[in-house]
């Protein structure tokens, strides 16, 4: 929320809760997200349109994110 907070243009209640959500709170996704939300506000892209686009190019990165998410879960057994 603190990063959306500095969002150049104002946001919805519902994009802040979507972009949150399909970042998983990653701060590299959060700013992707965020700036593909700046173009669709630019270039008058429906929101459907955004958001389908955008949940496509994010699952280029889901790879690179699951190892983490694997160890913070092994790290969060150990722990508990």
């Amino acid at each position: 929320d603190d990063f959306l907070a500095y969002f150049p243009q104002m946001l919805s209640a519902e994009d802040k809760k979507w972009i949150i959500e399909k970042s998983s709170r990653w701060p590299v996704m959060l700013q992707y997200l965020c700036e593909q939300r700046l173009l669709a506000i630019d270039n008058h892209q429906s929101e459907t349109v955004w958001k389908e686009d955008a949940l496509k190019r994010i699952e280029l990165f889901q790879p690179l994110f699951k190892p983490a998410c694997l160890m913070l879960a092994e790290s969060q057994k150990r722990s508990s």
